[in-house]
C-alpha cells in the first residue's frame, strides 16, 4: 500500500506497551514500517527498472527476517548509547511486527508480492484492498489520537492533518461515493468527543487493529458477493473460450464497488459491479493481441519479458507512427491507453535499446498463456 498506510501502521504499534519497548520508538517502528520499499532505490532510469526491482527481495520473509535483524541491532545499539537499557529480544519482535506490517499489507491489494524470493519469484495477490484505502488512514489515526499525550498545540495540528487528507481525498474524487463521506463524519465527530477526554488510551491502537480486522471481513463478504453477482452475468460469448476468472479486483475510494475480470487467451473484460446496484454489468473488452509478429518480437528481448513478467493481465496494442510500429504494453488493473499511464510502456520492436542490457532478464512471464 501507499506509504501513509505504512507509516500510521507503524505508529500505532509503536503507541502499544510492546512497541514502546523499542527506543526511539515512533521513528525507528514508522521507519521499519516503511524500510522494503528501500529497494526501489536499487532500480535504473525507465520505468521498467521500477517494475523489475519493485516489491523484490525486501518483500519476502526472507528479506523481512534480515531488515529485522539489522534494524533491530540498530535500534539496540542506541538504546545503549542513551542509557534505555533494552534488551535485543524485547527489541527484535516488535521491529519485526512493524516490518511484516508491510508485507501483509502489500499482499492485500491487486498490485501483489512475491513472498518466497529468491527460492520463488512467483506473484500472489490479496485483492482485497485498494493501494490507498483512507479508511486505514481514519481507524488507524484515531488509534493513534487516543493513545498518545497530546497537548492542545498537537491536538489542532491531527485536525489539521486531517483536514488536509479530507480535501486530498475530494480532489482525487475518492470521496464521490457514500462510503467515505460516512467515514469522514464519524471520524470528525469521534475526534471531537475525543477533545477534552484524558489520555492516553494504552488500548486504543489495539481497538484500531481490531476494527480494521473487522473492516477486512466485511470486505471479503462484499467482495464474494460482488463475484456471485459477476457468475450470474458473465461477459457476452465468455464461455465460448477457456476463460479464467472472475477475479475480483477492489476499487479505490468504494468497498460496495468490485472490478471483475475474466481472462482468456486472447481477451481481457473487465467491467464494475456494485453489490447494491441492481444495474446490468457493462464489460469493457481488452484484446491480448499476444499473436501479432510486432508483439511476438518485443516478448523475445529482456524488456518484454519484464513487462510481462511484471504484469498480471497483459495486454498489448501495435500503433503505427511515423518512424514505424510501437508496441504499447498495459494491464488493465491499472487501467488502459488513453486512460492512466502506469502500469504501460511502448516498445519500439527491433530497437530495445539500452532497457534491455540493465538488469537480469525475467525467465518466464507471469501468467502468460
Amino acid at each position: 500500500m501507499e506509504n501513509i498506510t505504512h507509516t500510521i501502521t507503524g505508529l500505532a504499534l509503536a503507541q502499544t506497551s510492546w512497541g514502546r519497548r523499542v527506543p526511539y520508538a515512533p521513528w525507528l517502528l514508522a521507519f521499519a514500517a516503511n524500510a522494503p520499499d528501500l529497494e526501489i532505490f536499487s532500480g535504473g532510469p525507465t520505468r521498467l527498472h521500477y517494475f523489475y526491482y519493485h516489491r523484490g527481495i525486501t518483500h519476502s520473509v526472507l528479506g523481512i527476517a534480515g531488515l529485522a535483524i539489522a534494524l533491530s541491532l540498530v535500534a539496540w545499539g542506541l538504546g545503549r548509547r542513551r542509557g534505555l537499557g533494552r534488551g535485543l529480544g524485547e527489541i527484535f519482535w516488535p521491529m519485526s511486527a512493524a516490518l511484516l506490517s508491510h508485507l501483509v499489507l502489500d499482499y492485500f491489494n491487486s498490485y501483489g508480492v512475491r513472498p518466497w524470493l529468491p527460492l520463488s519469484d512467483r506473484w500472489v495477490y490479496g485483492d482485497l484492498v485498494f493501494i490507498a484505502d483512507p479508511t486505514f488512514w481514519a481507524v488507524l489515526g484515531l488509534g493513534i489520537y487516543y493513545s498518545s499525550h497530546s497537548t492542545k498545540g498537537l491536538r489542532w495540528i491531527w485536525v489539521t492533518v486531517g483536514f488536509l487528507f479530507s480535501l486530498a481525498c475530494i480532489a482525487g474524487g475518492w470521496m464521490g461515493g457514500t462510503w467515505l463521506w460516512v467515514l469522514w463524519a464519524v471520524t470528525g465527530i469521534v475526534l471531537v468527543i475525543g477533545w477534552n477526554v484524558p489520555r492516553p488510551y494504552a488500548r486504543a491502537p489495539l481497538w484500531s487493529f481490531a476494527l480494521l480486522g473487522a473492516y477486512l471481513l466485511l470486505l471479503i463478504a462484499g467482495r464474494e458477493l460482488a463475484r456471485v453477482e459477476a457468475v450470474r452475468q458473465p461477459p457476452a460469448g465468455i464461455y465460448a473460450h477457456a476463460a479464467e476468472g472472475p477475479h475480483m479486483l477492489p476499487v479505490l475510494g468504494d468497498p460496495l464497488t468490485w472490478e471483475a475480470v475474466w481472462e482468456t487467451n486472447t481477451v481481457i473484460h473487465t467491467g464494475h459491479v456494485n453489490i447494491l446496484s441492481t444495474r446490468p454489468v457493462v464489460y469493457t473488452a481488452h484484446p491480448r493481441n499476444l499473436d501479432l509478429p510486432a508483439v511476438e518480437q518485443v516478448l523475445t528481448t529482456c524488456a518484454g519479458r519484464t513487462a510481462a513478467h511484471f504484469s498480471r493481465f497483459a495486454c498489448f496494442k501495435v500503433e503505427p507512427t511515423p518512424q514505424g510500429q510501437v508496441v504499447v504494453w498495459y494491464d488493465p488493473r491499472f487501467g488502459a491507453p488513453g486512460t492512466a499511464d502506469f502500469g504501460m510502456y511502448r516498445f519500439t520492436p527491433g530497437n530495445p535499446g539500452a532497457d534491455d542490457q540493465t538488469f537480469p532478464c525475467p525467465s518466464v512471464g507471469n501468467r502468460q498463456p
